[in-house]
C-alpha cells in the first residue's frame, strides 16, 4: 500500500509549521506501507495544484493532508470540507478571500473518505488524543481538502488538522500519526 502524507510551509507570522516537521520525520515505512510526503505552499491558487501534481505521479492507495490548527487540543480528523474560501489572513501570496465559492458548481460539502469512524472508536479504545472535527475552515487547508475530494471522488483520502507543538508535543503528534497510518 502507497500513501501520500502532505504538510504545509509556515504561514502568516509563524517561523514553523508542525506539519512540516512531521512530514519530514515520517519514516518512509510503516508496517506494509509505502509513506510519500509533500510539501506545501500556503496559497489558494497552487497549494492544490502541488498536491495533485505528487497525486498524478504515483497510483496512491490513500493521501492524508496534514495542517495546523494552533487553537485545537487534539489531533483532529476532518469529517469534511466546504465549498468556501473565507478568511481574514492572507495566504502567502497576499491574497484574501471573502465569501468565494470552490467550484461555483460544486458540491455544499465533500466528505472523507478515510475510514474515520473505525478510526475514532479505535483511538477512543486506546484514549488516544484524536478526535473528529467538522469544521476544517475556509482557509487554504479547507481548500486543499475539497478540491482533492472534487477531483479524486474514488481515492481514500481525507484532512487531518494538528494542534500547535506547545499544547501537543511533536513527538506525541508523530506517534500519533504513524498509528493512523498503521490503521488506513
Amino acid at each position: 500500500m502507497r500513501i501520500l502524507v502532505s504538510g504545509f510551509k509556515p504561514f502568516g507570522a509563524l517561523t514553523s509549521n508542525p506539519t512540516e516537521a512531521l512530514i519530514e520525520a515520517l519514516p518512509s515505512d510503516i508496517g506494509d506501507k509505502t509513506v510519500d510526503t509533500v510539501l506545501l505552499p500556503v496559497e489558494y491558487e497552487t497549494a492544490f495544484q502541488v498536491l495533485n501534481q505528487a497525486v498524478l505521479k504515483e497510483r496512491y492507495d490513500s493521501v492524508i493532508m496534514l495542517g495546523l490548527a494552533a487553537g485545537r487540543k487534539n489531533i483532529n480528523i476532518e469529517h469534511h470540507a466546504i465549498n468556501l474560501r473565507h478568511a481574514s489572513l492572507a495566504d502567502e501570496a497576499g491574497v484574501v478571500k471573502a465569501f468565494e465559492k470552490i467550484r461555483d458548481q460544486g458540491p455544499a460539502l465533500v466528505e472523507s473518505t478515510l475510514p474515520y469512524e473505525n478510526l475514532l472508536r479505535l483511538a477512543k479504545d486506546e484514549k488516544r488524543p484524536i478526535t473528529l472535527s467538522t469544521d476544517a475552515g475556509a482557509y487554504v487547508c479547507n481548500d486543499v481538502f475539497y478540491l482533492m475530494r472534487l477531483y479524486h471522488p474514488t481515492l481514500c483520502a481525507g484532512f487531518i488538522h494538528v494542534p500547535d507543538i506547545n499544547t501537543l508535543s511533536f513527538d506525541i503528534q508523530l506517534e500519533q500519526l504513524v498509528w493512523l497510518i498503521n490503521q488506513i
